[in-house]
């Protein structure tokens, strides 16, 4: 029995990482705008000549189908309105539909050239993303000074992005002067002023990571935890996992086994895979709760269909078992086994 218990009790010593995303060098969206209400629709549109508000409010419009039928033909008349009177948004947004396609026939060259009068007008986004272009030569001749100066300009005009990319410039000594102390001021910058949650979650967690290994700046274990709380705080799903398992530890700050399942549980409601089969484990024994095997296989079975082996060999170890009262069912451990070896495979090779 003992040797059973710690086949499931492994899932407790998980590693919680913080979860990085490489940022796509392709728009997501054109830029989102109110709605003009349908009362006032027809007065904007006699308006809408000398109004380049006007014009970039009806072009956006158009193009979501918001608030009017969606019409591309429409949405492009106007948001070139806007952009000639000096919208960077509108040229902007301009510069992905053309690059998109679709309704719109696909058009690289006037995507470029609306990028570059977006950038020109001191757009961040456009400064970024042309940023972008120029490192990796797409759609332009590859020019490491230009990408330079394009990131430095969209860092000033208030790219948090760009911001990100120079911070890790700072911290390796790729092309700037390996500075540390400069990261740390830059990322503490993002956090502070962005409006992005996710942009401050990432800039807490890179500080946290620093001060954790100590590697870059002095280390600082609690520092780091507070860094990790801030994340967690703006519902970031590997922010809460981490500190869950800080909780869970006690290394560093007071053991909590209630603050690492409520933590455990947050990061499972964001998607975190090592948060269900933590939470598996923690229902099944009654840490920090009364035990509860209903609850326990839930979260073993989300995190094994989400991809953790460990999640699905200790499920088969629940039916091969019986342990907490789970009923014996030899075709449930065959399927568990299955879906292990299948997860265990797609983990060896990423």
């Amino acid at each position: 029995m003992r040797a059973r218990i710690f086949i499931i009790a492994c899932l407790l010593l998980l590693p919680i990482a913080a979860e990085t995303q490489e940022k796509s060098s392709i728009p997501e969206s054109i830029t989102d705008a109110e709605i003009i209400q349908k009362d006032h629709f027809e007065a904007a549109v006699r308006n809408s000549e000398s109004d380049a508000k006007i014009q970039f409010i009806l072009g956006v419009m158009y193009y979501q189908g918001r608030g009017v039928e969606r019409n591309a033909e429409n949405a492009v008349k106007y948001l070139e309105k806007a952009s000639s009177s000096g919208d960077s948004r509108a040229a902007l947004d301009l510069s992905y539909i053309y690059l998109l396609g679709g309704d719109v026939p696909r058009n690289t060259e006037k995507s470029l050239d609306y990028l570059k009068k977006s950038a020109d007008l001191k757009n961040p986004k456009a400064l970024f993303q042309l940023a972008e272009y120029y490192e990796k030569g797409q759609g332009v001749t590859k020019d490491r000074k230009k990408f330079l100066e394009y990131l430095n300009r969209a860092y000033e005009a208030g790219s948090f992005a760009a911001a990100e990319r120079i911070a890790v410039m700072y911290r390796t000594g790729e092309t700037l002067k390996k500075n540390p102390q400069k990261a740390v001021e830059i990322y503490s910058y993002v956090y502070a002023n962005s409006a992005d949650v996710k942009e401050k979650a990432a800039s807490a967690l890179h500080l946290a990571l620093m001060y954790r290994e100590g590697k870059e700046v002095a280390k600082d274990e609690k520092r780091s935890v507070l860094w990790v709380k801030r994340a967690a705080d703006l519902g970031d799903g590997g922010a809460e996992a981490q500190l869950a398992a800080i909780y869970r530890d006690g290394k560093i700050i007071s053991h909590d086994d209630k603050e690492a399942l409520k933590y455990f549980e947050m990061a499972s409601g964001n998607g975190n895979n090592d948060a269900d089969a933590n939470l598996g484990y923690m229902y099944m024994n009654g840490i920090g709760t009364e035990k509860n095997s209903k609850k326990a296989l839930e979260h073993y079975k989300i995190a094994a269909e989400r991809g953790s082996a460990a999640a699905a060999e200790s499920l088969a170890e629940i039916y091969n078992t019986g342990i907490g009262g789970v009923k014996e069912d030899a075709e449930e451990v065959r399927k568990w086994r299955s879906i292990a070896r299948i997860n265990r495979a797609a983990q060896q090779k990423s």
